[in-house]
């Protein structure tokens, strides 16, 4: 039964003092307008005070700081976000997340050397480790707690380090150092006015006088204990104090009284309906019973804890499975999520593909039109040229037979011999007169004119000379008159 008393004050050093409900709506209030740092302190802050009352709103104010925090890669908020969630998911008894989310905080906090979030995560690591029945390894984080309390003068965490380290020797079989750890606890908590703390450490002195049958001793600190919880109307923590004066009771041989004090114990816990702390009663009640040779009524006891442990049975298992569904839903929608994000992902490089194979068209076509348009202009500029070089080659040759002409006689008469001589077959006076016009730069139809004959006819003479002369057009025929005219 011992053990019972423990279990609540290694809970209550996880988290402040409840502030009451009107501070609790006071900081709530301030969120509303809250932002950036200042609004991460007051999430954290009322994270704190959910943490054992309400641990899902305490997850909830929990993250939201953690997401701005890891937004804006604050270290030393994440690590004190860490430590809140550790002492949360440690009040759910999920000890496995605690421990990691508290070896997370350490790690961070060392980083930044933020000693509080050092001190606090080193703390619940002890707890998490002494409720998984790792007490060498609890033993030595709460030593690390202590330690560091010392060097930075933290009063407070040093009265609780050395609380744990009186319940870590307990499990240890170290009775007397459990003892004076809790001494320790309390002259601390006395000096620093701290009224919680001094409750926890005179409850505990308690149990070891209990332990080693020194009952009027350890009534004397429990009847103080009480009286502290009284004046903070701490309910809970009032009905763990009157279940060990019971204990005390009972050991002690006074079972009427044992039984009183049981009883108001579970009438307190009752009215405040702090379940798991009346199951307690139950079984203190049943075993006074028993000692008084009341079969029937430790029975009725009996039954009422069971009864009482199904219904809290049913709703952990209602927890688990609305946990599990909330978890399944969250997992699905991340697959969704998922699931769109790589459809968009696959649909936005469709998108740029389709834009590359555009752009790659866009370029191919516009080369291939410059490319073409160069090749046009480009022939066209060396076909102009060509044709300025032919007409400029004709106008050459026809001045220069000009020239010849003006030079011999008007009719410009062909040496019949030298055409022998070349070869050539000799032209009639009418294909050299149709010649010399065609000659002098005259279209066909002044041609036509000027020998009085038709356009055709003059079309028929000129293929004759052509032929005669062996070439294909006037400018040829130029060229060739050069190299016969004249006597």
């Amino acid at each position: 039964m011992r053990s019972r008393s423990l279990l609540f004050f290694i809970l209550v050093l996880t988290s402040v003092i409840a502030l009451p409900q009107t501070r609790l709506d006071s900081l709530k209030s301030l969120l509303e307008n809250a932002v950036g740092n200042d609004r991460n302190q007051l999430l954290i802050q009322v994270a704190k005070e959910y943490s054992e009352s309400s641990p899902d709103s305490a997850v909830l104010f929990a993250n939201q700081a953690l997401e701005h925090s890891i937004s804006t890669d604050n270290e030393l908020v994440q690590a004190r976000v860490y430590v809140v969630l550790s002492s949360t998911y440690s009040n759910k008894g999920d000890y496995d997340q605690s421990v990691d989310l508290a070896l997370r905080a350490l790690k961070l906090a060392e980083v930044v050397k933020d000693t509080i979030s050092i001190i606090d995560a080193c703390n619940n690591l002890g707890i998490d480790f002494m409720f998984t029945a790792d007490y060498l390894t609890s033993y030595q984080y709460f030593n690390r707690v202590r330690d560091l309390s010392e060097l930075s003068r933290d009063s407070v965490r040093l009265g609780h380090a050395y609380n744990n380290l009186g319940m870590a020797e307990y499990y240890l079989e170290n009775s007397e150092e459990e003892l004076r750890n809790y001494q320790r606890a309390r002259d601390i908590f006395q000096q620093i006015s701290d009224d919680d703390g001094l409750g926890n450490a005179l409850l505990n002195i308690g149990t070891v006088h209990t332990d080693n049958d020194r009952y009027q001793t350890a009534h004397g600190f429990y009847i103080k204990a009480l009286q502290i919880f009284k004046e903070l109307k701490y309910a809970s923590a009032q009905g763990s104090v009157l279940q060990s004066i019971s204990e005390n009771y009972m050991k002690a041989g006074n079972l009427d009284k044992a039984l009183e004090a049981a009883m108001n114990s579970l009438e307190l816990l009752e009215k405040e309906a702090f379940k798991y702390d009346i199951t307690f009663s139950y079984e203190l009640i049943q075993d006074i019973y028993i000692r008084q040779g009341d079969y029937m009524k430790a029975h009725e006891y009996l039954k009422k804890y069971h009864e009482l442990m199904d219904v809290i049975f049913d709703e952990e298992k209602s927890k688990q499975i609305n946990q599990l569904h909330i978890e399944y839903e969250t997992e699905k929608k991340q697959q969704e999520i998922a699931l769109l994000t790589a459809r968009d992902e696959i649909t936005q490089l469709e998108l740029a593909e389709e834009r590359r194979n555009i752009v790659l068209l866009t370029i191919t076509f516009l080369l291939t039109v410059a490319l073409g348009t160069f090749i046009y202009f480009s022939n066209r500029k060396r076909q102009l040229l060509k044709n300025r070089l032919l007409s400029s080659e004709i106008n050459e040759l026809r001045a220069q037979i000009k020239g010849v002409i003006e030079n011999t006689s008007s009719n410009f008469q062909v040496n019949r011999e030298k055409l022998d001589d070349l070869g050539i077959t000799p032209l009639s006076d009418r294909e050299i007169e149709i010649l010399n016009f065609a000659m002098s730069d005259l279209t066909n139809s002044q041609i036509a004119e000027k020998a009085f004959v038709s356009v055709n006819t003059v079309k028929f003479h000129l293929k004759n000379i052509y032929g005669k002369l062996g070439v294909g057009n006037t400018r040829e025929a130029l060229q060739n008159a050069l190299q016969f005219p004249g006597s």
